[in-house]
């Protein structure tokens, strides 16, 4: 019997700190004195602006829980129609070595 699978919704949920590559730079620069990094350079090698932070209090795991909320809300599903739950993210509530 073949088995039927489908994706009937995908969301992401963003965090609401954000921090520039230029504050990124002055922390690097106050806590290593030993680098010599011209302002500006992170942005100009990785091309990104600002980066979306997590305060203290959250997880990723929290993020992951309002992407949820956006995916019922947008398909009209219940929590009881869904069988299996995709997450992913590059950093996990704990660090692993």
């Amino acid at each position: 019997m073949p088995v039927k699978v489908k994706i009937v919704g995908v969301a992401s949920f963003l965090p609401n700190g954000r921090i520039t590559s230029t504050e990124l730079e002055k922390r690097i620069l106050e806590k290593s004195s030993n680098i010599k990094l011209p302002l500006g350079s992170i942005e100009i090698l990785t091309g990104v602006r600002e980066r979306r932070v997590l305060d203290k209090e959250l997880n990723a795991s929290d993020l992951a829980v309002e992407a949820a909320k956006k995916v019922l809300i947008n398909t009209s599903l219940k929590i009881e129609d869904i069988d299996c739950l995709i997450f992913a993210a590059a950093s996990g509530d704990i660090a692993e070595p």
